[in-house]
């Protein structure tokens, strides 16, 4: 995990706003239930569907400047682990004198971009998308414990269909990573031989064997972003019809039988967005970090070597300067 690399004060800050983050959706679900409830039973009138609204408003822009401070603080999170990365990995390539420039320069670029992207990011709305599970999750039980848990049940296929998609995602992952690196390095003898290649008129093949591999590159990292929409498409296809039709059609008779409000099933209906998109969220995260664990592997390398400084340079720091002893010392100033 990459999030021991930053700050933990910054981190539990992160963790508390991700919570009001979190509360969004679930104020508008309540404040939803609560406005139409008041105005199938007819409670209190106009003047407490007003007070409703504007309590609802005052909640949401509340949460807005939170959110403020959410945005701010994950981006503070970001720069902190890169910059971490960065000085421990550059740290590591300098100590080791047989890295090769293809390797070092593939690490510190491409390499890194692609944690960032896709390792550090999705780890914090790993922590947010769990908050609005959890929140979506208590806040429907205490208000139809039968219908949320009818949701819940239903939400549980997406989570299996995504186990058959992560070997297939990581030897993608894989192959692409190999062939960027290729790419990277043909770049690299391209520009260092460019003079020598216009001297002998080689320019053209030089630039065909660029050019074949920036395809080959780009045809894999292709194959591998279909494979993870394919996998996110049907892994929605399924949420939406197992947790959000079937459940909304026993909501449905529930209310005709009233057992329920129409607010109450609005509500559950609101919060169950939180049921299935955090969770298919976390699961379309998962596999986009699973597709880095053959970068993060060569990065741990370099992330858990300790340098120690050389026994000549040990012993160099421990000398001390006491005495100068001199014998038939002569010397002139301006020649006299």
């Amino acid at each position: 995990m990459t999030l021991k690399y930053a700050s933990k004060i910054n981190v539990t800050l992160y963790i508390l706003l991700s919570i009001i983050y979190a509360s969004g959706n679930v104020a508008i679900a309540y404040v939803s239930k609560l406005m139409l409830n008041n105005a199938q039973y007819q409670r209190g009138g106009l003047t407490q569907l007003l007070i409703i609204a504007l309590l609802g408003s005052l909640i949401i822009v509340i949460i807005m400047f939170s959110n403020f401070a959410y945005k701010y603080l994950k981006n503070k999170i970001i720069l902190e682990i890169n910059l971490e990365l960065k000085k421990r990995l550059m740290t590591h390539l300098m100590n080791k004198n047989g890295t090769s420039q293809k390797e070092g320069l593939n690490l510190m670029t491409n390499d890194l971009k692609q944690i960032e992207t896709l390792k550090i990011s999705n780890e914090l709305l790993i922590i947010t998308e769990i908050f609005s599970f959890v929140l979506s999750l208590v806040a429907g039980l205490l208000n139809s414990w039968f219908l949320t848990i009818i949701f819940m049940i239903t939400t549980l296929l997406p989570g299996l269909i995504q186990k058959l998609f992560v070997k297939k995602i990581q030897s993608k992952s894989k192959k692409w990573e190999q062939r960027n690196a290729n790419y990277t390095q043909r770049v690299s003898d391209g520009l260092n031989g460019a003079v020598t290649a216009n001297l002998y008129n080689a320019r053209n093949s030089v630039l065909e064997r660029i050019i074949t591999d920036a395809k080959s590159m780009e045809n894999a990292l292709k194959s591998l972003n279909y494979t993870q929409d394919v996998a996110n498409q049907i892994i929605i296809a399924l949420a939406d019809i197992f947790s959000f039709i079937l459940p909304f059609f026993i909501g449905a008779v529930l209310m005709y039988n009233g057992q329920i409000g129409s607010g109450t099933l609005i509500m559950i209906v609101q919060l169950s967005n939180n049921f299935i998109n955090p969770i298919v969220n976390i699961f379309d995260q998962l596999n986009q970090i699973k597709s880095t664990e053959p970068i993060w592997k060569k990065i741990e390398v370099g992330l858990n070597d300790v340098p120690t400084a050389p026994n000549d340079q040990k012993q160099t720091s421990n000398r001390t300067f006491k005495k100068l002893q001199t014998d038939s010392l002569t010397y002139n100033i301006n020649g006299n």
